[in-house]
């Protein structure tokens, strides 16, 4: 396997945002500390003081370092949050962003002796941390549920705890966690990320109500996976040469096979299983390159897939320009959207992209694969962004397209995303489709307006305040109005329910526009029935 190094938000910013968006915190190294000299436990994510972490908006602004050495002295023995240090005039303002990766020592906690907080305390000592750094560390940084509790297990027998019991995560909290463990390569990736690996189990014994593991590091899931990112992407911080390294990598083939025997909770395998293959694959692009180069593709088809959803953006920006070279995109696009297309936030390597997908033009897979990422949490602007791919990529009467466009047309996107969803599928439906008309029929329904708070012009003295009207948005209304004409022009107008919706239309709806939209379409109808 090729050992280059690869490459992954070398700005920190994509992890930032990864953070924000799934209620991440961050923990300060002068609180964790204060835990281990005052011989504390660890606390859950839900417990830890609010002063004690960072996290929402106020992680994006805040500065980190792409370098785990600090750049200043430690005079004397006392700790930072003492306020007993002397810094030189070459401190750095920027914080350090320590990932830990460590073997739980019980199911219930994973350091219910605290030994593992103490053997933390002194790495980040033996490293010159302090109160400007900051640590993630699974237990405080994600939400958990409190096993321990002691209405946990009495209320198990019957039916469980309440939603909304302190000792419970939220529904919302659990989507969170979930997600932020599906990414978590991005966390171990970072060029922000500093990550020390523990792999020393300790000997808890076998204290009563815990479910002791003892199982050695590199036997577990998390602890291999979290070594291999962090080895593939040079984020280890450790400093000593005390580390065990896995002597074999299995292929993905054999380590989806294996994966569920290494994880205690049996939901992590499938993340897992995704971020080893994305990662193995990615590893070895410069393989790939060379078989495309030399037109001998073969059997790498399933390696440049994995490669090309590396979280190494260059890696797959690279085999995009071979794979364009060697004329072999078509069975790589549906790949190529799914991962490059409103994923960066800058588009970065946008136009190199769409000349791609430009080349195998009207290919029905990858305008589906564009279609399924408006079913996701898409902001506006990669809406946006994803409508205009479709409308470059679908041609007249692309069978993949109107469904997806329809979905936008029903969800909660703003007027203007849903102005431009029903514009490209003026452009790309088919006459006679009848799914669509039947999305158009129930979009068009006519529906109550909504009163709304407008705000007047500069106020001038003694002008009132705001007052409520009835209003509607502009690109609602224009939209609106297309999607109508569509109706008139794809419709079979022998098609009575149509007819019927229509006149229901021109006579219940209260916009003018949309009311004589409906009697062109009619019109139009009754010329193509006669």
């Amino acid at each position: 396997m090729s050992q280059r190094p690869l490459k992954f938000d070398e700005s920190g910013d994509l992890l930032k945002a990864f953070l924000v968006d799934n209620d991440i915190a961050l923990i300060r190294v002068d609180y964790i500390l204060s835990l281990a000299a005052s011989d504390q436990l660890l606390p859950r994510r839900q417990d830890v003081p609010e002063e004690c972490l960072l996290s929402g908006p106020a992680i994006k602004t805040h500065e980190f370092s792409t370098d785990k050495r600090c750049d200043w002295v430690k005079f004397g023995d006392s700790h930072g949050w003492k306020d007993d240090w002397s810094l030189t005039p070459r401190r750095q303002q920027s914080s350090r962003l320590f990932v830990i990766s460590h073997p739980w020592h019980t199911a219930e906690h994973p350091d219910p002796k605290g030994s593992r907080l103490k053997e933390l305390a002194k790495k980040l000592e033996a490293m010159h941390a302090d109160y400007h750094d900051f640590i993630f560390i699974d237990w405080a940084s994600l939400y958990q549920t409190d096993v321990l509790h002691e209405d946990y297990n009495c209320k198990k027998k019957s039916g469980g705890l309440p939603e909304g019991h302190r000792a419970l995560r939220s529904s919302e909290q659990e989507r969170k966690v979930r997600n932020a463990i599906e990414g978590m390569d991005r966390v171990l990736a970072s060029g922000i990320s500093h990550v020390i690996a523990m792999q020393r189990v300790h000997d808890v014994g076998e204290a009563q109500g815990l479910t002791v593991n003892k199982r050695p590091c590199l036997e577990r899931g998390w602890c291999q996976l979290e070594l291999y990112i962090a080895t593939a992407f040079e984020r280890l911080a450790n400093d000593d040469d005390s580390l065990s390294m896995p002597e074999d990598l299995p292929h993905p083939t054999e380590y989806r096979k294996k994966a569920p025997n290494y994880f205690s909770n049996k939901s992590d395998a499938q993340p897992a299983i995704e971020m080893y293959t994305r990662c193995y694959y990615a590893m070895q692009y410069p393989d790939y390159l060379r078989a495309l180069r030399n037109n001998t593709v073969g059997g790498h088809a399933d390696g440049i897939k994995g490669a090309l959803r590396s979280l190494d953006y260059g890696v797959g920006l690279q085999l995009i320009d071979a794979l364009l070279a060697a004329d072999v995109v078509k069975p790589f696009a549906a790949d190529i959207v799914q991962n490059f297309i409103g994923t960066h936030p800058d588009n970065r390597g946008y136009d190199k992209v769409m000349a791609a997908l430009l080349s195998v033009k009207g290919d029905a897979d990858a305008v589906a694969a564009l279609c399924a990422k408006l079913d996701s949490q898409a902001s506006s602007k990669e809406a946006e962004l994803v409508l205009d791919t479709i409308g470059e990529m679908a041609d007249k009467g692309c069978t993949t397209a109107g469904p997806g466009l329809l979905r936008a047309l029903e969800s909660d996107y703003p007027p203007w995303v849903k102005q431009r969803a029903v514009l490209i599928l003026a452009k790309t439906v088919a006459p006679g489709d009848a799914d669509t008309v039947a999305g158009l029929l129930q979009l068009l329904a006519p529906k109550e307006d909504k009163e709304v708070a407008v705000k007047p012009f500069p106020k001038a003295k003694g002008q009132p305040g705001p007052k409520k009207v009835f209003t509607d948005d502009i690109a609602e209304v224009s939209m609106r109005c297309l999607a109508t004409e569509i109706l008139g022009e794809i419709a079979d107008p022998n098609d009575q329910a149509v007819f019927a919706g229509l006149q229901r239309l021109r006579a219940d709806n209260k916009q003018a526009a949309v009311t004589a939209a409906a009697t062109t379409a009619l019109q139009k109808l009754w010329k193509r029935k006669s």
